[in-house]
């Protein structure tokens, strides 16, 4: 039997393996099977879509002219169609609607550098990437990194589709699951090796969220009620590990017996717990919650809400505040920018999905859920316009302040990747909220600002991590790390499109 062959239907180029594999710097040949829906033929331009599948000794020198041309003529009507509606939907500031954007800044961004960051040979993503784009392919691998990237590609898939989409969110699954799950005390740790061995197996409860967020997405988007599962033995991890009576902890050692220092705090303020790690606990619930409506799951998202009116959220200055000591006394003097305008968008995803899922209640806490649910949007409400009035200069956001309390305010004007996504999506979900138009303009000039200024433009990478207020880059940070992933700025393309942003 003769093997198969792809041959491009345009312009009669064969498939190469190894050419593909070199265009995505893999070492190994790249079958086209796995070859992402951005590659393109390298002599016509075309994507694969247009390959034709033919037996070896049945390939033909060169391909009917009459089938090229009904292809052509095909693209060229898509291509006129697709200029027709831009130009019909195109805004004031001429074809600037931002879930258009949004989604071409997905595609033609965002996921061809992800793609490319596969690890085929020892399972999940490489987890570092230089300046100067070089990858390394021995570098540790975060499992924040990994649950991120878990959630961004469920997400996308749940989204937009693509099976490609699906082939690496099932890759990034198989490396959580199979690698960085504790089989002995349960959770998951916090860093491995590249092989997939355990470097660092320290229990962070900002971690476990994160792998609760990614699993109930990826379970979302795929059905599989093992993920599921995991994403509930996490749940009860965090529940029975990382509370007390005063709010939630921060990080244990393998064994969950000995608190040890949190990776979240790392700001030079000693704290005994944090507005981040409570942020995404809030995060990771309000996903399983909407995965897979659970009454307990339910329980404790509202018992978040309340600490977070009650003890995060400070209406003298109008933030919330970011370390506390063990009974939720907050500490240091720090605003951050970044937070807030995330939170605030966040809280409201939150009260939403309460609101759907109310009928878990019993009728006598409904009124004050109710009342709850009312408060936090308010509040949410003046955190956008504080961050709007104070953070918001140059199109974009600055990162944070210190020293309001005691007026001696000094602001970090670092622009940082992630402050910048979360400001697009929290300006335009207070848009949403009340119609007023500064914030959709805010929203609106801080994604310019992105495209124009984070967004790395060399051939191959993605977003700069961090920016001096001038917009020039810090060329010392890596454009791939643990912490630097597809989570801020994939959300924020997946926001624009789902919200249907104008």
């Amino acid at each position: 039997m003769s093997a198969r062959k792809y041959v491009c239907s345009v312009c009669g180029y064969e498939f190469d393996a190894e050419i593909a594999a070199n265009y995505y710097c893999l070492d190994n040949p790249l079958e086209f099977e796995d070859v992402p829906i951005d590659w393109r033929c390298p002599v016509c331009g075309y994507t694969k879509e247009v390959f034709i599948s033919v037996e070896e000794d049945e390939l033909p020198i060169t391909l009917p002219l009459q089938h090229r041309k009904q292809f052509i003529e095909s693209k060229k009507a898509e291509t006129q169609r697709a200029s027709a509606f831009e130009a019909e939907n195109s805004n004031n500031d001429g074809d600037f609607l931002m879930k258009e954007q949004a989604l071409n800044h997905l595609k033609n961004i965002i996921l061809p550098y992800w793609n490319k960051l596969a690890d085929f040979e020892r399972g999940g993503f490489y987890g570092y990437v230089g300046h100067d784009l070089r990858v390394n392919k021995n570098a540790q691998k975060g499992v924040i990194l990994h649950s991120r990237i878990l959630w961004f590609y469920s997400t996308v898939y749940n989204t937009i589709g693509g099976e490609q989409n699906k082939r690496l969110a099932d890759h990034a699954y198989e490396f959580l699951t199979k690698y960085c799950f504790d089989r002995e005390n349960g959770g998951i740790f916090w860093m491995m090796n590249a092989d997939g061995s355990c470097s660092d197996s320290t229990k962070n409860a900002y971690n476990q969220a994160f792998g609760i967020y990614a699993l109930a997405a990826y379970a979302e988007a795929t059905g599989s009620k093992e993920a599921l599962r995991h994403a509930y033995e996490l749940f009860e991890c965090i529940e029975a590990y990382c509370t007390d009576s005063y709010g939630y902890l921060e990080a244990f050692s393998a064994d969950w017996k000995k608190p040890v220092e949190s990776a979240i705090c790392d700001q030079g303020v000693v704290a005994e717990k944090t507005m981040n790690t409570l942020l995404h606990v809030l995060e990771a619930y309000t996903g399983l919650l909407d995965a897979d409506s659970h009454p307990r799951v339910a329980q404790k998202l509202k018992n978040i809400l309340i600490l977070f009116s009650e003890k995060l959220y400070y209406d003298d200055f109008e933030r919330l505040e970011v370390f506390f000591d063990a009974k939720m006394n907050p500490l240091g003097d720090i605003h951050s920018y970044g937070h807030d305008i995330e939170a605030s968008w966040l809280l409201d995803r939150a009260c939403d999905v309460l609101e759907k899922n109310i009928e878990l209640f019993d009728k006598a806490e409904i009124p004050l859920l109710k009342a709850l649910i009312s408060d936090t949007r308010s509040y949410t409400s003046v955190l956008a316009k504080k961050i709007l009035e104070c953070a918001f200069m140059h199109d974009s956001l600055c990162n944070e302040a210190r020293g309001e309390r005691t007026g001696t305010t000094k602001v970090d004007k670092t622009r940082i990747w992630w402050v910048q996504a979360e400001a697009v999506v929290g300006f335009y979900n207070e848009y949403q909220k009340h119609g007023s138009s500064p914030f959709k303009d805010a929203a609106e000039r801080v994604f310019k600002y992105i495209e124009n200024y984070v967004v790395d433009k060399r051939p191959g990478s993605e977003w700069f991590g961090y920016l001096n207020e001038d917009g020039t880059p810090l060329a010392d940070r890596p454009i791939t790390e643990p912490w630097k992933c597809p989570y801020h700025n994939g959300r924020m393309c997946i926001e624009l499109i789902t919200r249907g942003a104008e």
